[in-house]
């Protein structure tokens, strides 16, 4: 039951971001949407929305191992106060070195989150341009090669690499607590008289936390590409409202009078981005 509630949340969620989006592409200038892009739109609807909202179904689980993580700190703490700050001691140095090449691994999505956006670009012009491109072999080859295939094989090198480091962070720290682990079976011991039930708890208590950090430490991507995606749609929306609002169009008046020709003269047209 919980988990089709949590269902209905996340596309209700889905639903909802994406609509309030639409609303404000179709209320922000015309201008300012073509300076924009219609690949940028895209790629918010499309691919961030889903990715914010996604992260709804991975945060229960991550409330649930975070209180057994707290739970089980708080048994070490019942069974030796002394070995439970040793191994808060080498949670802070984990966490510390866990977090420099996540912050690294923050980096490199983000260039992988603008990829995607010159992905989407080329993907539409793919789709408009199919019939210009089919008549010329030549623009055809080079669109491939050096457009399409160069953006998406940077894409999927930032998000290798971004993954990647993530992978290694988390791999360090389940070495950590095999480290834990045989720092207090065989060197607190020498240090300081200790009751072996303690060490046997433990010992089994760290191996349990195992599985629940491992969680934990496995939703922090999932997160982590969450908050990149919040990012762009904050950005997005934002520079929609920064705009202002066109507002609905006045309906035309039925009562307008008729003409016969429309002349323009002296009409003029230039791309902005070419200058």
């Amino acid at each position: 039951a919980s988990e089709m509630l949590l269902t209905r949340l996340s596309q209700d969620a889905l639903m909802s971001l994406r609509m309030r989006l639409c609303r404000q592409i179709l209320a922000a200038p015309l201008r300012h949407l073509e300076e924009l892009g219609a690949h940028r739109l895209l790629t918010v609807l499309a691919d961030d929305v889903p990715t914010i909202t996604g992260t709804l179904v991975a945060f229960p689980l991550l409330c649930i191992n975070i209180a057994v993580a707290i739970s089980g700190l708080v048994y070490l703490g019942l069974l030796s106060w002394v070995m439970l700050l040793a191994v808060l001691g080498f949670m802070v140095i984990g966490i510390i070195t866990y977090q420099l090449p996540v912050n690294r691994a923050m980096r490199v999505l983000r260039l992988a989150r603008e990829e995607a956006d010159n992905l989407y670009g080329h993907f539409r012009s793919l789709t408009l341009g199919t019939k210009e491109l089919k008549l010329h072999h030549n623009r055809r080859e080079a669109f491939i090669t050096k457009v399409l295939q160069e953006t998406a094989t940077s894409l999927r090198r930032h998000n290798i690499a971004g993954m990647s480091v993530y992978t290694a962070a988390a791999s360090w720290g389940q070495s950590l607590v095999f480290v834990v682990i045989g720092l207090v079976l065989f060197v607190l011991p020498s240090i300081e008289q200790t009751d072996t039930l303690a060490l046997s708890g433990y010992t089994i208590t760290l191996l349990y936390l195992m599985t629940p950090l491992q969680v934990i430490m496995n939703t922090v991507p999932t997160l982590g590409r969450a908050s990149i995606s919040l990012q762009s749609v904050e950005k997005i929306g934002l520079e929609l409202a920064a705009k202002g609002s066109e507002g609905d169009a006045p309906a035309f008046a039925k009562s307008l009078p008729e003409f016969q020709s429309l002349e323009l003269r002296g009409v003029t047209h230039v791309y902005r981005r070419e200058g």
